[in-house]
């Protein structure tokens, strides 16, 4: 999975909100970005994947399940949803 800056997604450092992140929730943000249509529908990535982590919309139920049908059996589901 890849991060932000290797998808053309920039924050300037001082971003703290969004660098700061644990890495599998800004994987998780990037995800729900290319699932809702990344940049041929998103004018705006650097606010969609802030307002995704600000909101955890991958614990919505319908991005939840979209996310479980992608990865539910993978070594990435365990990346994405670390237990401890």
């Amino acid at each position: 999975l890849e991060t932000l800056a290797e998808v053309g997604i920039h924050y300037d450092s001082s971003e703290k909100e969004v660098l700061e992140r644990p890495t599998n929730e800004i994987k998780l943000a990037l995800l729900i970005f290319n699932l809702r249509g990344g940049f041929d529908k998103i004018p705006n990535p650097e606010g969609f994947i802030r307002t995704c982590l600000r909101r955890r919309w991958w614990e919505f139920p319908r991005n939840y399940n979209q996310l479980l049908q992608m990865f539910g059996n993978s070594t990435e589901w365990d990346e994405l949803f670390p237990t401890s």
